[in-house]
């Protein structure tokens, strides 16, 4: 569960701003006028969660732009998904039965089978992309026979700002996302998979982590997720580096136009978190009541 999470809502590293629960929040740098808007997001979450609260609302009615980690425009565009879905295939007729043992490999075929992912495919893909296939196809199901519709703050999110005739971009294109994950090991990746299907918790995880987003508590959730240093070695990769290029284009925007930044929650708290590079870079930081 660990790793469906790390791979699908990147959320790692530790709060900064714990006495504050807020996932809204208005920033402003001294030298303008303008004020910007940073929102945590949960990619997908059962619609009995979701909502958008007023305050919400009114930051993506005023703004100038709204920014996501990529512009989900990109995936309307063929030529994107014929280049992504290449980079979906280990290279070199690379296996991931060559990657496992029997025992772990058996672990894996089951857990597809369960998916409805056949063999063919799932053997070629690369661990962290059949990872994040996987969590995807058991988000919707928080009991064995309970379907629950999934909500998408991103893509409610792009069809107001659509709706309003707000200008949508990305901070990251996909191919830099991909090359994310090519810069990890075949091997490690496979065992970074294996690891998270041997968890047992991940029903009550879910549950547990739909709960703490609902109730904007970052520190619960960082704790909820990164209890273990399983993935420690991948917070500089996934966040960290990540973090540092947002802040860049967010100090060149505030010059120029109100926007909001919609991105995964995991990336607000933290050292490194953009909570605290945004401090650290001068802005003025307020929570957003009301949600």
């Amino acid at each position: 569960m660990r790793l469906h999470c790390v791979l699908f809502f990147l959320f790692i590293s530790n709060l900064q701003f714990g006495q504050t629960n807020s996932l809204l929040w208005e920033i402003k740098h001294p030298q303008t006028d303008q004020l910007s808007y940073v929102f945590g997001t949960i990619h997908l979450i059962p619609e009995s969660h979701f909502f958008i609260s007023d305050s919400l609302h009114h930051c993506l009615n005023i703004v100038d732009e709204i920014y996501f980690e990529i512009n989900l425009d990109e995936l309307n565009d063929i030529s994107t998904w014929s280049s992504f879905i290449n980079k979906l295939f280990m290279p070199n007729g690379v296996l991931l039965s060559q990657l496992t043992s029997p025992k772990d490999f058996n672990l894996i075929t089951e857990k597809m089978k369960q998916a409805n992912i056949p063999l063919y495919m799932f053997n070629r893909i690369k661990p962290m992309f059949l990872s994040i296939l996987l969590e995807t196809s058991n988000l919707d199901v928080s009991e064995k026979d309970s379907f629950q519709t999934m909500a998408s703050y991103e893509f409610e999110l792009s069809r107001i700002a659509k709706q309003n005739g707000t200008r949508i971009s990305g901070l990251e294109t996909i191919d830099f996302q991909v090359s994310l994950f090519d810069s990890i090991s075949l091997e490690e990746q496979a065992q970074l998979l294996v690891s998270s299907l041997s968890d047992n918790k991940q029903e009550s995880l879910n549950i547990d982590l739909y709960e703490i987003y609902s109730n904007q508590d970052l520190e619960k959730l960082t704790e909820l997720l990164f209890s273990d240093s399983t993935h420690q070695n991948y917070n500089h990769l996934l966040l960290d580096k990540r973090n540092k290029k947002w802040i860049e284009q967010i100090l060149s925007n505030s010059r120029k136009k109100s926007c909001v930044y919609a991105v995964g929650a995991g990336h607000l708290p933290g050292e490194n978190g953009i909570l605290n590079l945004l401090v650290q870079n001068g802005f003025i930081l307020r929570p957003m009541e009301n949600f």
